[in-house]
């Protein structure tokens, strides 16, 4: 198991100035990019970056979410704590209307890789079925109780392994579930 801490996460300022990302993990194969998981603060409405030929799931975890503007087609309304998929190659202005928020993002490739976001909440076990490719969770609220001793606490996160890592969320817990397969591997 392999526990990353928020407050370990070293903060990198947007090329925009609008915000920071905290890159919590990346994979590349071969020097090829297949995903990359972050947290970021979203200080200012403004462009997204572009990730030609990626795959994003944006999740709004503190504040009150999020407009995602896309030209010629529906805006997406990421509302705090519901995942939403679009495509890197999209050109999105970031609105909001509420206020500053943080969101936590999964990139892939989906040539090389399949990624998923659920929101779990208090009394959710990690099972062993949920243990296939690369696991993680991202502790959003609460407590998460890890089967090695540890805890994560808000915004801490944790990849699980398949033999024998788990987790169990306390009461009035919550938690995003994130599952990234191999291609090669469906």
């Amino acid at each position: 198991m392999k526990v990353f801490r928020f407050n370990d996460l070293a903060p990198v300022m947007w090329k925009n100035g609008g915000g920071v990302t905290r890159e919590i993990a990346r994979r590349e194969d071969d020097g090829e990019f297949v995903w990359r998981l972050s947290i970021a603060d979203v200080a200012s409405e403004g462009p997204f970056s572009a990730f030609p030929g990626l795959q994003r799931i944006l999740t709004v975890i503190e504040g009150e979410g999020m407009v995602l503007q896309r030209p010629g087609r529906d805006a997406i309304v990421a509302s705090r704590f519901d995942p939403v998929a679009f495509s890197g190659d999209e050109a999105i202005n970031g609105v909001l209307p509420n206020g500053p928020c943080r969101d936590f993002n999964v990139i892939w490739n989906p040539a090389l890789a399949t990624a998923s976001v659920t929101l779990v909440n208090m009394q959710h076990s990690i099972s062993d079925a949920e243990t296939d490719g690369s696991v993680g969770v991202l502790c959003l609220s609460g407590l998460l109780q890890l089967s090695t001793d540890r805890a994560l606490a808000p915004l801490d996160f944790a990849f699980l392994d398949a033999r024998g890592d788990r987790g169990q969320l306390a009461d009035d817990s919550s938690a995003l579930l994130i599952r990234i397969t191999p291609i090669s591997e469906l």
